[in-house]
């Protein structure tokens, strides 16, 4: 950044204000772009690991925004109730990374969708063109065993956070 002393006080201080502006527009932009680069991933992890099923989880996800007079937060939050599941697995199958594991561990003993959960599983393994024998071996499989993880969120979020650092410095050192 660059600041221009003069003797008048006022005009110091219209230019740093106008300056931190431009810097903050730019910075709002790589913000919104990270975000939408980290929701576009996901959602493209999603399809990749073959965990779309109905579209419910992928469409979940959203990118909030959220300006006060102080400050601007940006987040992105994925709202099916299915999301922890997919992203570390459940019962004996569940994996998550160890930086997260208390984050995960949060969702253990979380109940999922409620219902017949021998019908959505039987439904869901038609769709995906099991025969009625392997239908029955599956269901137990995921009752006593769990599901594997399919992590599709903090890839995504990890990945574009390492261009992060690069596109803050290049928005600060931006003119206008």
């Amino acid at each position: 950044m660059s600041f221009r002393i003069t003797n008048n006080v006022n005009k110091i201080s219209i230019e740093t204000t106008k300056n931190f502006k431009a810097k903050s527009k730019n910075l709002d932009k790589v913000f919104d772009r990270f975000m939408l680069d980290a929701k576009t991933r996901a959602k493209s992890n999603i399809e990749r690991n073959d965990s779309v099923d109905t579209g419910t989880l992928r469409d979940s996800i959203k990118i909030k925004r959220r300006i006060t007079k102080n400050t601007k937060k940006w987040k992105i939050i994925v709202d099916s109730i299915h999301g922890a599941f997919v992203e570390f697995g459940t019962r004996k199958r569940y994996n998550a990374p160890s930086s997260l594991s208390s984050y995960a561990n949060s969702f253990k003993g979380m109940k999922g969708e409620g219902g017949d959960v021998i019908k959505r599983l039987t439904d869901y393994f038609k769709r995906k063109n099991f025969d009625n024998d392997r239908i029955q071996i599956a269901i137990m499989d995921v009752l006593k065993n769990g599901t594997r993880p399919h992590p599709f969120f903090f890839p995504a979020v990890w990945y574009a956070q390492k261009k992060l650092p690069r596109k803050i410095k290049k928005a600060i050192r931006k003119r206008r």
